[in-house]
């Protein structure tokens, strides 16, 4: 939507050969930009915003990605990391210097092409798997905390009202009314999990430490909760 109005998405080939509103140009030539485009070697990392507008346009970063992030992740497409989405673009562009000429030189894109490779999905959707996973489990007497373990619970919650709702499921769920012995209750502020630029090098240099001897024999329970920006 842009300025109030909503556009539809080009949606076969014949349309990306038209220019359609909100784009300056027709997509086909927004995917030929990238073969003229300069590259910016050397980076480790790019937001996705400033990939996409540095090969295809900033209208197609604006209008198409921008969207496509929000949606995605509920996150910013300036501050996303290109190696969420389009790590192997963006390695086609260190590699090759464009995004198009990468995709031709790619082994594996050819080989998919040549064997005519597929997307597949199951029959009645992906949410199939985890429906018959979760029921293989609970035939073979593993509880499996259903959907009620997470929900909205408000701008700035409390962590008594986390702790609450954590206790609650698991005295549903498992039948463990016993009090727990340690109590950690942690709200991560302005955090939807988010893969910004420099996720990779900041993942890399995190120490190695494992919290399983941290607290003793026992059940361990863990709930995480995330505070939306107002």
């Amino acid at each position: 939507m842009t300025d109030g109005e909503l556009h539809k998405l080009p949606t076969s080939l014949w349309s990306t050969l038209r220019w359609l509103k909100p784009f300056r140009r027709p997509l086909a030539l927004a995917a030929l930009r990238d073969l003229a485009a300069p590259a910016r070697r050397g980076l480790a990392d790019d937001s996705l915003y400033a990939f996409v507008a540095r090969r295809f346009g900033s209208d197609v970063a604006q209008f198409a990605v921008d969207p496509l992030v929000r949606g995605v992740c509920a996150g910013d497409a300036r501050q996303i990391s290109v190696r969420f989405l389009m790590d192997t673009l963006f390695e086609h562009e260190q590699r090759y210097g464009s995004v198009l000429w990468g995709m031709w030189k790619d082994e594996l894109a050819r080989r998919a092409q040549a064997e005519r490779w597929s997307v597949w999905s199951l029959e009645g959707g992906l949410q199939t798997l985890p429906e018959a996973m979760a029921a293989r489990l609970a035939a073979d007497g593993v509880a499996v905390l259903p959907d009620a373990w997470s929900g909205y619970y408000g701008v700035r919650p409390s962590r008594q009202r986390l702790l609450d709702a954590a206790l609650h499921e698991v005295r549903r769920s498992l039948g463990v009314t016993a009090r727990p012995s340690r109590l950690c209750v942690q709200l991560q502020e302005r955090c939807i999990p988010q893969y910004r630029v420099g996720h990779r090098a900041l993942v890399a240099g995190a120490p190695d430490e494992s919290v399983s001897g941290l607290w003793g024999p026992g059940l361990p329970v863990r709930m995480s909760a995330w505070a939306r920006k107002m």
